[in-house]
């Protein structure tokens, strides 16, 4: 790639885009980090879009804000006030711009060429796009209006300029797509970039990178012209069940409808390295030499274990109502304690038992009874250790964990299998009959510990996996009670926060935020009163 050159643009958002039933996710980010652009802020809890551009991202949040990070030099990361009412946001070479929910664009960062003078009027605006050092707004009527560079006609849109749907940038040319499925090409056309291959009808999306260009056909395939020489151009077999592209410098992303990303072209900074899990996105994003997925964050709910006749009952909902799923794993009048967490990283959490006698895990792929799918031993047998589960190294499966309630500490493993622990620390005091409970309380991607004293109803979470004094301290529930704790992520915005289960009413209580409070979510579940023991996951990975 020449130096300075910039990538092309992303997929942005419409402006009919409810951010207030959007699902928010989190970033994950590889490539290059050479100035950041892979650092994502925390929280990193929220998004509902993002794009990528040179050695910098942006970033759009369920509220409206959109955050930034990476290189700054011209202020690209630097989202002017209000930063509020965004639905829709573009990366291009120092430049970046944010549709609001008005129909208007604010663009910021690099502007030696007019790339952020939004023309008058500025309004009516559905969609962004952003180049090198130009900028593409659609309008509801189905126009397009260009601004900026417009050294080789990247700014001419051609006539007739009506029934466009979407739009993309690259670093010298453009993009529409019409709505009858053709697109249409101009600007720089050094490298074919604007050459469209035929027939050229059936395009649903459309994305522009350096100098290439990706079409995604309403069959799930991809077409690919224009520069290739890192393959940018040479989609992998088998090319079908894509519902997303993105293309960046000398890549390419496109996203699979289930879930996964495929990558390919230039990986000279592990741009095309999918971290794993490779499961759960619904979007993705494209720079010059870093790449971005937005991953599903799933909507945390509770479900009940009865020990006597070793009965799971899951709920999908957080309300009262009927278990969504109901089988016996593991023996009837058990000592056996339940746990639950996303064991092969399919976005799906499932159940687990542990046996404390012999110091046994036995965890299950799937809501059903049968044969464990892991079973081994982590510590003591016939120890009182309390059992605990999360994804400690922020890899997307969740791995066991032990609380040794007599001397305060953690002992957690990073894989489900047996070995040493990865992680000792003490938190909290030593003899206490506080409870342990798990969750990823800042919105990074990884679950810390966190512990619950019944006789105060006081919660102590840490933000990270070592000793130290608690990050979050508050009250929630009765004093002196048999209340047990729960944590997921109740509203789906990324965070986990803590829950209490009252078996004598069989009541649960369920709070949005990690601080005292009334809870946000009060309803009964399972029979009263009860021995039952309470857990909490994504059972249907929704």
């Amino acid at each position: 790639m020449r130096a300075g050159v910039v990538l092309g643009a992303v997929l942005v958002l419409s402006a009919c885009l409810s951010l207030g039933t959007a699902r928010a996710e989190k970033v994950v980010a590889w490539g290059s980090n050479y100035c950041g652009e892979r650092s994502v802020p925390v929280p990193n809890s929220g998004f509902v879009a993002v794009a990528a551009g040179w050695y910098y991202s942006l970033g759009l949040k369920s509220d409206g804000s959109v955050v930034g990070w990476g290189k700054s030099d011209s202020g690209q990361c630097d989202v002017p006030a209000p930063n509020s009412g965004f639905v829709g946001v573009a990366a291009g070479n120092g430049h970046g711009l944010g549709l609001k929910g008005d129909g208007s664009i604010v663009a910021w960062g690099q502007n030696d060429y007019g790339e952020c003078d939004v023309p008058a009027p500025n309004s009516g605006f559905v969609a962004v796009a952003a180049g090198g050092f130009h900028s593409l707004g659609l309008k509801s009527n189905g126009s397009i209006v260009a601004w900026g560079r417009n050294d080789v006609g990247q700014c001419n849109v051609p006539a007739p300029n009506s029934g466009f749907v979407a739009v993309a940038a690259g670093y010298a040319h453009s993009l529409g797509l019409k709505g009858d499925g053709s697109i249409v090409a101009w600007g720089s056309n050094g490298n074919g970039q604007c050459n469209l291959p035929a027939p050229n009808t059936g395009f649903v999306a459309v994305a522009a990178g350096l100098i290439h260009n990706l079409g995604l056909r309403g069959d799930g395939s991809i077409v690919a012209w224009g520069d290739n020489p890192a393959g940018q151009c040479d989609v992998p077999a088998p090319n079908s069940g894509f519902v997303g592209v993105a293309a960046g410098g000398l890549h390419s992303l496109g996203l699979k409808e289930d879930g996964s990303i495929v990558a390919w072209g230039e990986n000279g900074t592990a741009q095309c390295d999918v971290p794993e899990p490779n499961s759960g996105f619904v979007a993705v994003a494209a720079g010059s030499y870093h790449s971005l997925g937005l991953w599903h964050t799933g909507v945390g709910t509770a479900g009940l274990y009865s020990p006597s006749d070793g009965t799971f009952y899951l709920r999908n909902a957080n309300t009262a109502g009927r278990a969504d799923a109901t089988f016996r794993f593991g023996p009837v009048l058990s000592s056996r304690t339940p746990i639950a967490g996303d064991w092969d990283g399919d976005a799906d959490d499932t159940i687990g038992l542990y046996r404390p006698a012999t110091g046994t895990f036995d965890l299950k792929n799937t809501h059903s009874g049968g044969a464990a799918d892991l079973t081994f031993r982590f510590g003591p047998a016939g120890a009182s250790w309390l059992a605990i589960a999360g994804d400690w190294d922020g890899d997307g499966d969740a791995t066991i964990g032990l609380y040794n309630a007599a001397t305060g500490t953690f002992y957690l493993r990073n894989s489900n299998t047996a070995g040493p622990a990865d992680l000792t620390f003490r938190f909290g005091p030593a003899g206490a009959n506080w409870l342990p409970i798990v969750g990823d309380w800042d919105g990074n991607g990884t679950h810390t510990i966190g512990l619950y004293n019944p006789a105060s109803g006081t919660f102590y979470l840490r933000n990270s996996n070592s000793g130290g004094v608690a990050d979050l301290t508050f009250r929630f529930g009765p004093t002196s009670s048999t209340w047990k704790p729960i944590a997921a992520d109740w509203d789906q915005d990324g965070i986990d926060t803590v829950g209490l289960y009252n078996p004598t009413t069989g009541t649960l209580y369920l709070r949005n935020a990690n601080s005292a409070g009334a809870a946000n979510a009060t309803f009964r579940y399972g029979p009263a009163p009860s021995t039952w023991l309470p857990i909490a996951g994504d059972w249907d990975g929704l």
